[in-house]
């Protein structure tokens, strides 16, 4: 088989389970020059109608409801994995460095151990039995290995999944917790604040419902039991980092949340704020999300999807 290893006008994308409309929804907005083409359950394929996509102008490109993506670089029939690996090794590609992916749509997948080493991805995605799906991507996230499988596992101590989001947020961001302060506006049950209390931090948590009895037996933990709306300021508390979470529409969240640590923004390190998108009107406001921590301040910023998240993303700021 010979490799399209110049440019292919096909990308793939395997999704959370649950998320293939916002993925499609994400390319009317802001792609419309990509239309759809095969799909098969979380692994989605679409066809740049302007012209091939080469490797290099792939490592440009980012989207939000995917865990992972590439260039589909071509396709192998059972038994033929093998000879499409030498053709690569063969290539410019495989000489810059490469991990190889397996990822089935028909059985259990493993998490990969990454090379960090490793510029490209070359993955076989299994559609079924008979026919794999080779693509190439940029390792763009070589310290993340958890974007392409979900790997963690929710503790028996932790009182939601917001434990996994906040654990998956600082992993691919690179950053290892240390004795931090951390304001956490929709702490409730306290998900994220076991997460974070187990890390040695001290948290600030702002929620009108109750939290987890273990969470509040921590002498690291300060509840402020209203909605956020009602919390006039933080008084003289140091602030390194804002972690938000909140069952309110976007626009609110932003807008109190970023309030709050407004006299912080010079020192501030960074947020993980979760975005509900629930609807798909909610799409084509990803820009106007970012545009408002844009002009907050924060040096860095990424709308990603984690691998724990359901149908909605996460803001990634940095100030590092």
């Amino acid at each position: 088989m010979a490799l399209r290893l110049d440019g292919s006008p096909f990308l793939f994308f395997i999704t959370n389970e649950g998320n293939q409309d916002l993925l499609k929804e994400e390319m009317v907005q802001y792609f419309p020059h990509l239309t759809p083409s095969f799909s098969k359950d979380t692994f989605l394929t679409f066809k740049n109608q302007d012209k091939e996509v080469s490797p290099a102008e792939l490592t440009k490109m980012s989207f939000v409801y995917q865990k992972f993506f590439g260039l589909n670089i071509g396709k192998t029939k059972a038994g033929e994995k093998q000879s499409a690996l030498e053709e690569f090794k063969k290539s410019k590609f495989a000489d810059d460095g490469y991990v190889v992916f397996d990822f089935s749509l028909t059985c259990e997948n493993k998490k990969p151990i990454i090379d960090e080493s490793a510029k490209w991805i070359l993955s076989f995605i299994e559609v079924s039995a008979k026919e794999t799906w080779v693509g190439l991507s940029p390792n763009r996230k070589t310290g993340y290995a958890g974007s392409l499988f979900l790997d963690d596992h929710l503790p028996e101590s932790a009182p939601s999944r917001a434990y996994l989001k906040v654990l998956q947020g600082f992993e691919y961001l690179g950053y290892k917790l240390q004795a931090e302060t951390i304001l956490e506006a929709g702490s409730a049950p306290g998900g994220a604040s076991r997460y974070l209390l187990d890390k040695g931090c001290h948290v600030v948590g702002i929620d009108p419902a109750e939290m987890d009895p273990t969470i509040l037996e921590s002498k690291n933990f300060f509840h402020l039991k209203k909605p956020i709306q009602e919390v006039e300021s933080l008084g003289n508390k140091k602030i390194d980092w804002l972690v938000v979470d909140l069952n309110l529409p976007p626009a609110i969240s932003i807008k109190e949340s970023l309030r709050l640590i407004k006299p912080y923004s010079r020192k501030i390190k960074g947020c993980l704020f979760n975005i509900k998108t629930g609807d798909l009107a909610h799409v084509k406001e990803i820009e106007w999300h970012l545009k408002k921590f844009s002009e907050f301040g924060f040096k860095k910023l990424e709308a990603v999807q984690l691998p724990s998240h359901r149908r909605e993303f996460m803001v990634i700021g940095s100030n590092l």
